[in-house]
């Protein structure tokens, strides 16, 4: 009666049923903390998807940070379905808990804000941001539905009415090559990532310590200095490094050490998109940046 019916069986669908467990109330509580993470990543993501009608979209188009998402996701899509055939809903529960936490919610949702909310309605970035969310919410919503099916049945009857093929979540069905594993070539790319995020696990680092020391209030208020390996120099693998970073400006040469500065970044805030830019004073509005300058110009204000 307190903790709800999907909270429970979020609990039993975490534990190992072939060992013995200890069954204790106060275990609850994590199973509550996992349910609200579940909870809130489905509701941020259909509330960025408001009005959405192009369900569409090229992987082998998506760039940057959106590629791999793609192919983390559809590498878990795949593993989920193979763990429910053997009726491991354990893993699968671990599984998708460390997604919308790690992955999600810690990593690609977080450095994903800014566009969604500031770029323009059409961009072409955003727009693909906007169908890669829309193409792991069904997909994600299918995989949850097994463990909190009355959780899973609202958020489907949420979707925009293009993303729904089906009159209930227990209704419908994975795609057709849903449980084929990655490529040789998707492995790859996947790899290829890894020394990108483990440069921003740094900065990350220096980010929160200049903030405990006062030296920033948040991210948007830095420039980051940083030494990379020549061919990392132009961009975080197609992202650009600010945007991977969430700071307002980065500067990356060529080195050896990875060293990296955390500065407060010179220029003005933007009233819009909170990020601190030189250009921000200089335009019309004159508390803007550039990029919101040029999407409000587009933009009927009166509407």
């Amino acid at each position: 009666d307190r903790q709800g019916a999907d909270i429970l069986r979020l609990w039993f669908a975490s534990v190992d049923y072939t060992s013995d467990f200890k069954a204790d109330l106060s275990q609850l509580d994590d199973s509550r903390e996992a349910y609200r993470k579940l909870r809130n990543t489905l509701r941020f993501i259909l509330g960025n998807l408001k009005d959405f009608d192009d369900p569409g979209f090229d992987p082998a188009a998506l760039q940057g940070f959106d590629r791999y998402i793609y192919l983390r996701f559809k590498r878990l899509l795949a593993f989920c379905i193979e763990e429910y055939r053997k009726f491991q809903f354990h893993k699968v529960y671990r599984e998708l808990r460390n997604f919308a936490v790690i992955d999600l919610s810690g990593q690609y949702l977080d450095m994903r804000k800014d566009r969604l909310y500031c770029d323009g309605a059409e961009d072409t970035a955003r727009v693909q941001t906007r169908q890669v969310l829309a193409w792991m919410l069904v997909n994600l919503v299918k995989l949850l539905a097994p463990l909190i099916p009355f959780t899973a049945e609202e958020a489907w009857k949420a979707l925009p009415e293009c993303l729904s093929d089906a009159d209930s979540v227990h209704l419908a069905l994975f795609p057709d090559g849903a449980d084929s594993p990655l490529s040789e070539e998707e492995k790859d790319e996947l790899t290829a990532w890894e020394p990108y995020l483990d440069v921003r696990r740094t900065v990350l680092k220096e980010l929160e310590e200049a903030r405990a020391a006062g030296a920033i209030g948040s991210g948007v208020d830095a420039v980051v200095r940083l030494e990379v390996p020549a061919p990392m120099v132009p961009t975080a693998n197609g992202e650009d490094w600010a945007d991977f970073f969430i700071v307002s400006q980065a500067s990356v040469e060529e080195g050896e050490s990875n060293a990296v500065t955390v500065e407060k970044a010179a220029g003005g805030k933007c009233g819009r998109c909170w990020k601190t830019l030189p250009e921000v004073g200089s335009l019309q509005p004159t508390d803007v940046c550039a990029r919101c300058a040029s999407v409000l110009e587009g933009m009927d204000l009166d509407d």
